[in-house]
């Protein structure tokens, strides 16, 4: 019969309870029996007690009788009737003496003592009558009552015989008994330790016997495993410790399926010996490449430190680090920047949307880039073009930001040079084309101050009222190609004339169209559309509305109301009732309605431009 692991557990689990049962049960008998010998041998001695006294009482009783018999036979002899009553007491005292003894004798259970007891007291009471008989039997005759008297004294005298007899074999029987019934309570206490510790060693024998055959394949998995357990504690996997059993129930399976996984192990482990190695060799090559990385590293922040301005600040935008190059350019100590905002450098002049527009990028995560300008501490300006760019950790939570600026001052400041000679140039230009006309160079500078003003009531930007002022007075300069005898004609010009005159336009825009600089281009926009009319009536190209870029739209207003304004060599200049009636009328054919509306609205400050730069 074969039993599978939970089976061999429930037997083995059964058979200790077994043993244990079984050796507490034989624990318990025996200590039972021990008991029961020890109060055996207690009513022993109480019954020794008890034949002692009756023994001491038969001694006692067989005194009283000889004296009894001697008191009644000395009657007999002296014949006094008074002593009748004496003798009667002594009698029911012998007969209860020898109650007391029958009594007694029932109690230790000796049918010889009693049988011994019941002759005596019988004989004693037929001795007693007979003697009492003769006593009180006065008509025998002298010879009769000596024979009588002789009869009584044999009969007395084979009483105190049997009460001789009866002394002797209670005193024999007596300790014969006790000493034979004591030697039995000795033996039975031998025998009974003596069959407690065989039986107590046949259970546990066979107990072990048959446990064994049961757990001992369960042993065999357990001593394998704690192997395995002691093995993997010292990592030693170089060892044997497969389990061997013969068992083909589930211990067996087990056991098999045990070997298996410790042979795995046992490849796993030169498996994961060989990894290591070249995973040693990755780790040698990797660190060898991360410290050239770390090199590298190292020069490009030098050349980063030494050729660009550096600064890290917290998420609060507190200063933590800045190079040399911030110290140099913004002319502060460290104790003056470290521990500080960017406040310290800020230029009064960028706006503040800059700054927001920079922080709700680098705050999203992205990096923003553009160009800022910032304040020394002597006050100077100075031009940067940044990149701050967040810093994030491995779990992409930002912790800082990484700022790089390159010092563009020479070349912004080389730019406004340009700006400015181009200013000039343009203005210079504007005042040549409209000299060749016979006009003043107040015109131009009129109507660049029209412009602006009406560009900022427009709601332009602050830089496209810049280009719009700087590149208005460009608006004829296509008038240096057209003939003198056309441009300064006193009168009315004819058809073919008028349209000679009309492409100033287009040649002024060909003049400046292939330049790359913001006020040319915005110079040849206004040349180009200032003749544009809002019905789509205007020159060169019949642009109508909104197709009108704003800066000629703005343009032709304020090339307009100074030209009336103006005298001319085909005309004198118009009163400005008659000017503003024209405009008005002119809304929304010649002229944008809004920008009219504008003009209208300021014309107060308009007439202050226009008195402020009069003709002379």
């Amino acid at each position: 019969m074969s039993f599978d692991l939970l089976d061999r557990l429930k037997v083995g689990y059964k058979i200790f309870l077994l043993v244990f049962f079984s050796v507490l049960i034989m624990v318990f008998l025996t200590y039972k029996f021990f008991d029961f010998l020890q109060q055996t041998e207690q009513q022993l001695h109480h019954l020794k007690q008890n034949e002692m006294v009756i023994l001491r009482a038969t001694k006692d009783l067989q005194r009283e009788i000889i004296e009894s018999h001697a008191s009644l036979l000395l009657k007999l002899s002296l014949y006094e009737e008074g002593d009748k009553k004496l003798l009667l007491e002594t009698k029911e005292k012998i007969l209860h003496q020898f109650d007391q003894l029958v009594k007694l004798g029932k109690n230790i259970e000796n049918k010889k003592l009693l049988e011994f007891l019941e002759n005596s007291k019988f004989r004693y009471k037929v001795f007693f009558n007979l003697g009492m008989s003769v006593l009180e039997d006065y008509e025998l005759d002298g010879e009769d009552r000596v024979d009588a008297i002789y009869g009584m004294e044999d009969l007395s005298i084979v009483m105190m015989k049997e009460l001789d007899n009866l002394v002797t074999y209670a005193e024999n029987s007596f300790d014969t008994s006790v000493d034979s019934f004591t030697k039995e309570i000795e033996i039975a206490k031998s025998l009974t330790i003596l069959l407690g510790v065989i039986g107590v060693i046949v259970i546990i024998f066979y107990s072990i016997l048959i446990s064994r055959k049961i757990t001992e394949p369960i042993y065999k998995v357990q001593k394998g495993f704690v192997k395995f357990l002691h093995l993997l504690k010292d990592h030693d996997f170089t060892q044997d410790y497969t389990i061997t059993i013969q068992s083909k129930d589930e211990l067996g399976t087990l056991a098999k399926g045990f070997n298996k996984m410790a042979t795995s192990i046992h490849r796993l482990y030169y498996e994961l010996e060989e990894h290591k190695n070249n995973l040693e060799f990755l780790v040698e090559e990797k660190t060898k490449e991360i410290q050239a990385n770390v090199k590298l590293l190292e020069q490009y922040k030098f050349a980063i430190d030494t050729t660009t301005i550096v600064t890290k600040t917290d998420l609060d935008g507190v200063v933590t680090y800045a190079n040399d190059s911030f110290y140099k350019i913004s002319k502060f100590g460290e104790d003056e920047i470290i521990g500080h905002s960017h406040n310290v450098v800020r230029d009064p002049n960028v706006p503040k949307e800059v700054f927001q527009d920079m922080w709700k990028t680098i705050n999203s995560g992205k990096v923003w880039s553009g160009q800022i300008s910032g304040q020394a501490k002597d006050k100077t300006i100075y031009h940067t073009n940044a990149t701050v760019i967040p810093i994030k950790n491995v779990d992409d939570e930002i912790i800082e930001y990484f700022g790089i600026r390159t010092d563009i001052s020479e070349i912004i400041n080389l730019n406004r040079e340009i700006i400015e000679t181009q200013k000039d140039v343009i203005s210079t230009m504007g005042e040549i084309g409209e000299s060749r006309s016979k006009e003043t160079g107040n015109h131009v500078r009129r109507v660049a101050k029209y412009s602006l003003l009406l560009a900022q009531l427009y709601g332009l930007s602050k830089e496209e009222c810049e280009l719009l002022y700087y590149a208005s007075p460009m608006h004829d300069i296509g008038k240096i190609a057209i003939p003198d005898r056309i441009l300064n004609k006193p009168g009315k010009l004819t058809e073919d004339e008028f349209r000679v005159m009309q492409t100033h336009a287009a040649l002024g825009y060909e003049m400046l169209k292939s330049s790359d600089r913001p006020i040319m281009k915005a110079a040849a926009i206004i040349s180009y559309e200032h003749h544009e009319k809002f019905d789509g009536t205007g020159y060169p190209n019949k642009k109508s509305g909104d197709d009108i870029h704003i800066y000629g739209r703005i343009t032709a207003l304020a090339d307009v109301f100074d030209a009336l304004g103006s005298n001319r060599c085909y005309k004198k200049a118009w009163e400005l009732p008659i000017i503003v009636a024209h405009i008005t009328e002119q809304k929304a054919r010649h002229f944008d309605p809004h920008v009219v509306d504008l003009f209208l609205n300021n014309l107060e400050k308009f007439l202050k431009i226009r008195d402020q730069f009069k003709d002379v």
